[in-house]
């Protein structure tokens, strides 16, 4: 073997030690060569395409002080790529509650399962497992949505490499603008989270497999404060408040004036005929359920030509909601109904709900299998128990 002086490259001590069938040796290669393997993978993986402040961006690999770390770069006003200047502003409150949407890139990479070391293995691939040269790069959008209640955090987040697209959740705490956060696999994602920004480092848990580092760098497109939200909303409710509490003033007034207007003895007239006609209309309300005694009649007006006269009244349901009804009468009796939800006159009775429970009441009364002809009742003995059972409740059979 020929030994010269000076350094050897690294394919030079590959090509030396591939002559010696040694396990322990390659072994040591690995290890030797595993203090590489964070800055092959950081220069392995490409730039990550990103926007900062309407800025180009990238995620690119420097050497600063012998050391490698990657850095965001953005193109100035000139067309060159600077360190990215962090936002300022940007902090947020160490007592703050609230959300920020973050929307932004991703670039990682993805290794594959992985034994244990066999005497077979080869050399390249050992070598390519120290020094990770088998990862498969990934990059695409992402992203985060995160909730902060003081110093603890917790969201979601979405990514899409535009083949397949990923979710999970992440929960952890907050240490001024730096969160260190485990997702829902217990990966770890460590960086910088504050009002304007969002720089992650992720990795997998250890003993993952497959095995995964990434990096996402990305902009706050949104921001919540809860304390703020809440504050205007409460202030929106007592403004919706005050202007219900004055509608219903005026609707007092309203009707009190209408009321003033009503010709001498028309209440004592005709209020308890429409009592008597909404009441018996209720029956048959599938919804709403009508409070007893509640018409107030307003409004009374004679059509000469036909001596009909109309009625118009409030009335309030059982859940206090107020409506209102308005009738046709012709002497004492009412000929028709028109409810502020309806768009007809119509009889007493004849709304949609005596049509719906006379289909329901056909519906039990008809035997299973519906053939042949008959009554519609099982038997006699079942007609005789359905008729029975509607004279107990007070009822007529077919209302009931």
């Amino acid at each position: 073997m020929i030994v010269r002086e000076g350094r050897f490259s690294l394919l030079e001590h590959v090509i030396l030690l591939g002559q010696f069938d040694d396990v322990g040796v390659i072994r040591m290669i690995k290890g030797i060569l595993f203090g590489a393997a964070a800055l092959a993978a950081f220069m392995y993986s490409g730039d990550a395409q990103a926007m900062q402040a309407g800025q180009e961006c990238r995620v690119s690999s420097v050497v600063e002080g012998g050391k490698a770390k990657k850095t965001t770069l953005c193109k100035d006003a000139s067309g060159q790529w600077v360190a990215r200047a962090p936002a300022n502003g940007g902090s947020i409150d160490p007592n703050f509650r609230g959300k920020v949407v973050y929307e932004g890139q991703l670039e990682g990479v993805e290794y594959p399962k992985t034994g244990g070391n066999r005497r077979g293995d080869t050399l390249g691939g050992l070598i390519g497992s120290a020094l990770k040269l088998d990862g498969k790069p990934y990059h695409g959008t992402i992203r985060y949505e995160l909730e902060f209640d003081s110093n603890l955090v917790s969201g979601t987040w979405q990514m899409s490499d535009g083949r397949r697209s990923a979710k999970g959740t992440v929960s952890g705490t907050r240490t001024g603008d730096r969160c260190e956060l485990v997702n829902e696999v217990n990966g770890t994602v460590v960086g910088i989270c504050n009002a304007a920004s969002l720089d992650f480092v992720g990795k997998s848990a250890p003993g993952a497999s497959p095995r995964w580092e990434s990096k996402t760098v990305g902009n706050a497109t949104e921001v919540v404060d809860y304390v703020v939200r809440d504050r205007e909303l409460a202030v929106q409710r007592a403004e919706q408040a005050a202007q219900a509490e004055q509608a219903r003033l005026a609707a007092i007034a309203e009707c009190k004036a209408l009321k003033a207007a009503l010709p001498k003895g028309a209440e004592a007239r005709y209020r308890p005929l429409l009592e008597s006609a909404v009441l018996e209309d209720s029956r048959y309300w599938a919804v709403n359920k009508y409070r007893a005694g509640s018409v107030d009649l307003v409004d009374t007006e004679l059509d000469k030509p036909s001596g009909k006269t109309f009625l118009k009244a409030y009335f309030t349901y059982a859940n206090g909601q107020e409506s209102m009804v308005g009738a046709i009468m012709s002497g004492n009796k009412v000929e028709c109904l028109q409810f502020a939800d309806e768009g007809r006159c119509r009889g007493v009775g004849q709304g949609s709900g005596p049509a719906l429970m006379g289909a329901l009441i056909q519906g039990l009364m008809t035997p299973p299998g519906g053939g042949g002809g008959g009554t519609g009742y099982g038997s006699d003995a079942d007609y005789q128990r359905y008729e029975q059972n509607c004279r107990s409740e007070g009822k007529t059979p077919g209302n009931c």
